[in-house]
C-alpha cells in the first residue's frame, strides 16, 4: 500500500503560486519540471509539454524561440547528470491541431551556439539537437499511459 501512488484528480498551481509570492518582482533563476519518471533498465526520463497555441504542434520547434533557451539547456543538463533522457512533447488544445502530438527526443543542447545567436539579433537557432517523431494523441496517449505503468521507483 505504502508504494502506490494516487492518481492526478486535480491541477495544482499553489507551488507554483507560493514561489511567485516569495519571489516578487525577482527574476527566478529556477525551473518547474512538468513530469518526471524512473523505468527500470531505461533510467530517469524527464518531460517537458509545450503547448503550441498559433503553430501545428508537428510543425513547431523550440528553435523558433531561442529566448527559451535557459529552461531547455537547464532540463537537458539535468537529464545527463541523471544519465537520462529529456522528452519534449508538442501539444495543442486548439480544435484544428489536438490530435497532432510531436516528440522531441533531445540529443544535445549547444548553449554557444544559442547565445552567439541571441547576441547578432537572431530569433531562430538551430541550438536544440533531437529526434523527432510526429503521432497523434490516440497513439501518445497509449504509449505515455504505457510508459506509466512501466515507472516505478529507483530504490527498488
Amino acid at each position: 500500500m505504502l508504494e502506490k501512488s494516487k492518481p492526478i484528480g486535480k491541477v495544482n498551481e499553489a507551488s507554483k503560486e507560493f514561489i511567485m509570492e516569495l519571489l516578487g518582482d525577482e527574476e527566478t533563476h529556477g525551473i518547474d519540471i512538468d513530469c518526471i519518471y524512473y523505468i527500470k533498465g531505461e533510467g530517469w526520463i524527464i518531460f517537458e509539454f509545450l503547448k503550441c497555441d498559433t503553430v501545428d504542434p508537428h510543425e513547431s520547434h523550440p528553435n523558433r524561440y531561442p529566448f527559451n533557451w535557459k529552461k531547455f539547456a537547464t532540463l537537458f543538463e539535468l537529464s545527463r547528470s541523471l544519465g537520462g533522457k529529456l522528452i519534449l512533447v508538442n501539444y495543442s488544445k486548439e480544435d484544428k491541431w489536438k490530435n497532432n502530438i510531436k516528440l522531441l527526443f533531445v540529443k544535445n543542447v549547444d548553449v554557444k551556439k544559442v547565445l552567439k545567436d541571441l547576441s547578432s539579433g537572431s530569433r531562430y537557432s538551430e541550438y536544440i539537437e533531437a529526434e523527432e517523431q510526429v503521432t497523434d494523441l490516440s497513439e501518445f496517449r497509449k504509449w505515455f499511459v504505457e510508459l506509466n505503468k512501466k515507472a516505478g521507483f529507483p530504490w527498488r
